[in-house]
């Protein structure tokens, strides 16, 4: 039997709640600033009292008068004990809504995204923003979908890359969002270095420069989301090397870092597109010296 894998109380601490909570299958009821609203886990109730606070990243249970940390969360939700805990989610184990309330379900709206079909990758006008990218039509084909989906009623199509859970992230012209669930994609080819990035156009680009096939040389893992990097530590620990490639900007200079500080294999990959947010944005500017 193949040994699990164990995190540290202090990498657990780190992960935030909000992209775990939406794993288990529960997305916030309102947004007030760095408050995030949920019906209870734990109980049937028809007003959100379940409270995550995202700057401190703590939750409150306001009809219990309890909260605490993601680890003090895990026990109760889980019923189990910290090493347990540890053990579930460095092994990627969420049970979904393990509490199921009708009341609860009802009172959620549905989600404004709707996926309708998911196809071949043949729309002129997505295969022409493809190269305004700057990628290939041979790897967009290879890693993306054409997308039909529904937004508020209407309906729309737009470039769809798949992640780890079956969702969708979804990219035109005009068009920047996602299908739920959302997670995190990770392609595994058995090797110990693995490439991390925060959208799939760095991550196609990436491949667009370096000639690599999916087989080649790396793992890769795709963030969809750059607040899946505390979770994804937990697929980033098990490799020799980590090469991260994330945002020039603020929230990719605290991830760097953050990865860094727990990661002794990491290594920041951006000085390739130091002056420049991302590595599309690097190839796309007219004196980036890339010839594709």
């Amino acid at each position: 039997m193949e040994k699990k894998q164990k995190l540290s109380c202090e990498q657990l601490r780190a992960m935030d709640m909000v992209p775990y909570l939406t794993k288990l299958g529960y997305e916030p009821a309102k947004i007030k600033g760095n408050n995030y609203w949920y019906y209870s886990p734990f109980r049937d109730e028809k007003t959100p009292s379940f409270k995550v606070n995202r700057r401190m990243n703590r939750w409150y249970d306001f009809g219990e008068g309890k909260g605490g940390s993601l680890i003090d969360f895990g026990i109760k939700y889980n019923n189990c004990t910290i090493g347990d805990f540890l053990t579930l989610v460095a092994n990627d184990e969420f049970p979904v809504n393990k509490f199921v309330y009708e009341s609860n379900s009802k009172t959620k709206e549905p989600p404004q995204i709707e996926i309708l079909q998911v196809k071949s990758l043949n729309s002129p006008y997505l295969l022409r923003y493809v190269a305004e990218r700057r990628i290939s039509s041979h790897l967009a084909n290879s890693f993306l979908k054409e997308v039909n989906y529904s937004n508020n009623g209407a309906n729309y199509y737009a470039l769809g890359f798949e992640n780890g859970k079956g969702g969708f992230e979804l990219r035109s012209a005009y068009f920047q969002g996602s299908s739920s669930p959302k997670y995190y994609t990770h392609f595994k080819n058995k090797s110990n270095t693995i490439c991390v990035f925060e959208g799939f156009m760095d991550f196609l680009t990436f491949l667009q420069i370096s000639g690599s096939e999916i087989g080649d040389k790396f793992d890769y893992l795709i963030l969809n989301s750059i607040s899946f990097a505390g979770a994804a530590i937990v697929a980033m620990q098990l490799y020799q090397k980590v090469h991260l490639y994330l945002d020039n900007d603020d929230q990719g200079n605290k991830y760097t870092q953050s990865i860094k500080s727990e990661l002794v294999q990491a290594e920041d990959k951006r000085s390739l597109y130091k002056n420049h947010k991302d590595l599309n944005a690097f190839i796309c500017f007219p004196s980036s010296g890339i010839k594709l």
